[in-house]
C-alpha cells in the first residue's frame, strides 16, 4: 500500500469545500426558481354592492385589483356611475366616493383582481429547497470532518 501523500490534502480539503459552495448554490438556484413558479389567476367579480362613503375608503372584498377594470353603477337604477366620482386605490381594493350625490347610496362594484397560484413546480422545488435545507444542518459537520481528515492525514504522513 502506498503512504499517503501531503499533496492529496489539499485536494481533499478543496472537494470539501467545493460540495458546501455547490449545496449552498443549489439552495439559490431553487429559491429563485420558486419564486417564478407562482402564476398569477385573474378572478371577475361583478357587481359587489356597497355603501359609497363621501371622501373615505370603502374596502372590497378582494384587493390586488387590475388597472382599468373597475366600474361602478347605481345599484338601484343601474346607470354607469362616471370614472370622476371616485377614485379606487389598486393595490389596497378600496373604494371612494369624492362626490357628495354618492355618499350613502349603494353602488355595484365590478372588477377583476388577481390572486397568486402556486403550480405543481412551485411544490416540487419547496420540497427541493427542503431537502437542500436538511443536507446545509450538516455543513458544520463537514467542516469538522474536514479539520478531522487534515489532521489525520498530517499525522499519517508525518507519523
Amino acid at each position: 500500500m502506498e503512504k499517503p501523500n501531503l499533496q492529496d490534502i489539499p485536494s481533499i480539503v478543496i472537494m470539501f469545500i467545493t460540495i458546501g459552495i455547490t449545496l449552498v448554490i443549489s439552495v439559490l438556484v431553487f429559491q429563485g426558481f420558486s419564486d417564478e413558479a407562482i402564476d398569477l389567476d385573474t378572478y371577475d367579480i361583478g357587481n359587489e354592492t356597497i355603501t359609497g362613503e363621501l371622501t373615505t375608503a370603502v374596502s372590497l372584498a378582494n384587493d390586488d385589483l387590475v388597472s382599468g377594470t373597475v366600474v361602478a353603477t347605481n345599484a338601484t337604477g343601474g346607470e354607469t356611475i362616471s370614472d370622476t366620482l371616485y377614485t379606487v386605490n389598486l393595490p389596497a381594493g378600496t373604494f371612494t366616493v369624492t362626490d357628495t350625490g354618492w355618499d350613502t347610496e349603494s353602488i355595484n362594484v365590478s372588477y377583476d383582481y388577481t390572486e397568486p397560484h402556486q403550480s405543481a413546480s412551485y411544490e416540487l422545488l419547496q420540497e427541493g429547497i427542503g431537502g437542500l435545507d436538511n443536507i446545509s444542518n450538516f455543513q458544520p459537520l463537514f467542516g469538522l470532518v474536514i479539520v478531522a481528515s487534515v489532521i489525520l492525514g498530517l499525522i499519517f504522513i508525518l507519523g
